[in-house]
């Protein structure tokens, strides 16, 4: 995402925008790189929703809102339940009813992200589901498939390729 909006934001600021892909689940490595860089101007980052999660953890990270200048909305998608095609869960019935009595693995971004506040919330209601963070997308979208997770929490938009393939 960072790179088409890079494409798009060059012209108009008349400035080249490299994007610099910093490794790490829920997106604060690369926001603390941000806020750590020179006050010059030149740097921004794609603030997730993964990263504002961090806020709501035990431990807050150092930085708060209030260390960032939002420019706007780039994109919103819902996540969902996955599973994977032609396994033991065909419905969120399915899935609900088996978490009432084994615990199920879900692929996760990373401890303290929204998609493990999500899995949280819904162990507190009863559903037996643990967190496993995979921080590499590549591995969390194929946890499902090596059974290392039963289900991926995950936004549509970024397994929208493996959905459409079955």
């Amino acid at each position: 995402m960072a790179r088409k909006l890079a494409k798009l934001m060059e012209p108009k600021l008349k400035v080249s925008m490299p994007v610099v892909n910093v490794p790490g689940a829920t997106g604060q490595t690369g926001l603390t790189k941000m806020l750590t860089a020179s006050a010059d101007g030149y740097a921004i980052s794609v603030f997730i929703g993964d990263t504002f999660a961090l806020q709501a953890s035990p431990t807050p990270p150092k930085w708060t809102m209030a260390d960032i200048a939002p420019l706007g909305v780039v994109i919103q998608q819902p996540s969902a339940f996955l599973a994977a095609e032609g396994g033991r869960f065909k419905s969120w019935a399915d899935l609900e009813k088996a978490a009432k009595t084994e615990t199920l693995r879900v692929g996760v971004t990373g401890f303290g992200s929204n998609d493990d506040l999500t899995v949280n919330y819904l162990a507190g209601k009863g559903l037996k589901f643990v967190s496993v963070p995979f921080p590499k997308p590549g591995e969390r979208y194929s946890a499902v498939l090596g059974g290392h997770a039963e289900v991926l929490y995950e936004q549509i938009g970024d397994v929208r390729n493996f959905v459409d393939n079955k």
